[in-house]
This record gives C-alpha cells, structure tokens and sequence, in this order.
C-alpha cells in the first residue's frame, strides 16, 4: 500500500487497493469488536474522528470556496476515511498478532530502502557514486517521500530500539539492536543521497534527541548498563556528524547564511518578493547575498500563511490550494503554489485555527498517554508523533496522498496507546 502511495501514475491501483484493504480492516474490525474496549486513552481516536466532523461543519457553514471543499471532501476525505479504518485495523491486529510485526516493520522501511536501491543502480550505471544534486534528476520517488517514510520508519526504529536497550542482552536481542542501527543508518543516508534537507534534519534530530534520552537514562542507570548507553550514544553521535558532514558538502548553498536568510524571509512585509518571486526576483541578506531560494520561499511562504490565518481563523476550506485560494479571497496579487510547503500551515490555512487545533492536539494528547502506558506499543506511538510533527512544519505533507499517509499514521499511532496501561516491564 505504501509503494502506490508514492509511486507516480498509480492513483487507480492505489484506490483499488486502498478499497480492499477498507473492505478487510471492516471485517476485522466487526469480528474483534468485543475485544476491543474504551478506556482514557481512545481520547487521540475521538480527536481523529471529530476532524472529519470539522471538516463537514466547515463546509456547511463556513467555507469560502465550496465548490472545491466538496470535491476535496467527495475525494482525499473519503480516502482519508478509508485510510484511518484500516489504520485502526492495523494497529489492532499488530498489538495481537506477533508474526505481522516484522512485515510491517520491513514494510514501513520500504520506501528509502527503494530509494537507496535505485541510487545504487545509477550508480552502478554510471561506474561512480553519484553527486545527490544529479540523483535528483533520477528520483523513483518526490524527495518528500523520502523524507515523509524515512522519518516514520527512523522513529519507529528508535523506539523498537529503546525497547531492546531494556532487555536483557542475549545475544538475539544484540543481532536485533544492530540490525536496527543499520536500517537507522541507511535511513539517514536516503535523504542524504537525496538531497532532500527535510529528511536528513528530520532523521538527525530524532537521532540526536534519542541520543538525548540514553545520556539521562545513562546517568540514572546501574554501573554495568552505564557503558552500553554511553557507547551507543557515542556511535549515534558519531553516525550523525558523518552524514551532517556529507550533506553539507553536497547541499545546496544556503546553510552559512540560514539565519541572515530567515529574518528576511519573516519580514514579509518589507520584502514582498514572495508574492511572485519570478517578477520581482529574490531580496539580499545582511552578506549582500542573494538569500536561498528554497529557504526564502518556504519560510516567507509559511510565515504569509499565518498572517493570513489571523486574517481568516476559520480557514479557506481546501487543502491543495489553501495558500493560492486564501491570496485570492484577500485578493492579493501574486504568483505562488497552491500550498506554502508548510504542512501544519497549510492545514490551518485550510481549516483554520480549529483544525489546527484538533489535529495538533490529537499528537500531543497521543504523546501523553503514550509516556503514561510505559510500554512498548506507546514508545512506538510517541516517537511517531516526534516525527510528524517537526516534519509538518518544514515539509508539505498536508498535499494530497501525503495527507490521507498523515492521517493513517496519527491514527495508528493513537490506537497504539489504548488499553496499554498493563505490560509496562520496558522502563522497569
């Protein structure tokens, strides 16, 4: 399913296979359903649900485009639909099933594993590694892609990790911490490989803030797991300085004036290029730089979209042209996309402050009940939630079937923490 979420030219086998899947997850759903039970924590799946209640009162009353409100709600809604079924479908039977859990792991990596597979076909092609800026031009996937699943699967990861790092050290437990550091690893590398910024802050910040955590956990720890946190904090560390290292030196320019560069891009309105950067070209920095594109457009971008959130707290009532429809509403001139590449921007230019709110708080309250079960189905929910919401203020992942893949994972996360208060030997 996640193959023909990214693919290109696959939206009809995606339907198909999203339609069977919701058709199974019902089933599955009817046969469980005396098992399953409703506790505090169904508190993120109430959250989840009421979004589409949102979304119907938006377009009966408040909508400012309701033609194309209906026609998003007649399509990614419904598939949103189908997509959290299958998702509470999953993460039921996943909490059940013990023999699913290693396809679904191996499944949730797919996506940079098949992108470092095809970076090293061109590679072999070519008879040398190949420069990530000319990679691009050769993508089997959108770099958000990579960043978007490479930041799921590296989250999932760490937590299973977590999890292993509090057993007992046999030695199936250490072929399994090492193979997880190796997928952590290759994860890292397929944003690297890449090009793709997001996916590489994205996979080293999760890696630094697990790092983070052993070094408390080390510090509270007895003298005989002391040194296996600190050797795996200082591996971690080290995995993480040779990819900053090497994305730096293939990066786009742009990171030795990041900061010059922001504070123009957050002054929208003294430099109004964002509005139609073609025409009026790109403002200098405080270096008498031309400040990077990709920087300037996405931070001026998002910054305009709270501005105009504030203007219309309600929202405009699309997704995919929520940046471009709510210019028009205000009827400012300019020539942008129809999104600020901003994910959480973009939803609240959408739906306003309330479904902001809504789909904001349903993470957070997954994170909280999450850290109270103490287990490991919550861990695995709370470092998803780590990475979805960093990855929604710098990548577009409220854009199309990357929003119905948002959804699918708040969801699976959220029932990952229900009636998991009992099992919790993971941080004992």
């Amino acid at each position: 399913m996640q193959i023909v979420w990214v693919l290109p030219h696959t939206a009809g086998v995606r339907n198909i296979l999203l339609g069977l899947c919701f058709i199974f997850a019902l089933f599955y759903l009817w046969d469980k359903k005396k098992s399953l039970s409703i506790n505090n924590a169904f508190i993120p799946v109430t959250l989840v649900l009421t979004l589409f209640l949102w979304v119907l009162v938006h377009y009966l009353f408040f909508s400012l485009n309701p033609v194309i409100e209906l026609n998003e709600i007649k399509g990614f809604w419904l598939r949103s639909i189908a997509g959290v079924i299958i998702a509470i479908a999953l993460a039921t039977a996943v909490k059940k099933i013990r023999k699913i859990r290693i396809p679904l792991l191996l499944s949730i990596s797919v996506i940079p594993l098949i992108n470092l597979g095809v970076y090293a076909y061109q590679s072999l092609l070519k008879g040398a590694l190949i420069p990530p800026n000319e990679f691009v031009t050769k993508f089997l996937f959108n770099k958000i892609e990579t960043a978007f699943f490479g930041g799921i699967a590296t989250a999932v990861c760490l937590a299973i990790l977590l999890k292993h790092l509090f057993k007992k050290q046999k030695f199936n437990n250490l072929i399994a911490e090492f193979v997880l550091l190796i997928f952590i690893l290759l994860f890292a590398i397929s944003s690297l490989v890449s090009s793709s910024k997001n996916g590489v802050a994205i996979s080293l910040g999760l890696i630094t803030f697990f790092t983070i955590c052993l070094i408390n956990i080390s510090v509270k720890a007895d003298s005989g797991s002391k040194l296996k946190f600190f050797i795996l904090a200082l591996l971690l560390t080290f995995m993480g300085m040779l990819v900053l290292k090497a994305h730096h030196s293939s990066a786009s320019p742009g990171w030795s004036s990041l900061v010059s560069d922001l504070k123009i891009s957050m002054n929208i309105k003294q430099y109004e290029n964002w509005k139609n950067p073609r025409l009026y070209g790109y403002p200098k920095n405080e270096y008498d730089q031309i400040v990077a594109v990709n920087t300037y457009e996405r931070m001026a971008w998002a910054t305009a979209g709270w501005w105009l959130v504030r203007k219309e707290p309600l929202g405009y009532g699309s997704i995919n042209n929520s940046f471009k429809g709510m210019l028009d509403h205000q009827k400012i001139a300019h020539n942008v996309p129809g999104q600020t590449h901003s994910g959480w921007t973009d939803f609240a230019l959408a739906y306003g402050v309330p479904g902001f709110l809504i789909i904001i708080l349903a993470q957070l309250s997954i994170i909280y009940f999450g850290l109270k079960a103490k287990d490991q189905w919550g861990l695995i929910a709370v470092w998803i939630c780590l990475a979805l919401l960093p990855l929604g203020v710098i990548a577009e992942i409220c854009y199309k079937q990357y929003f119905e893949s948002t959804l699918f994972f708040i969801t699976f996360a959220a029932v990952l923490v229900i009636k998991s208060t009992r099992n919790s030997e993971l941080l004992r």
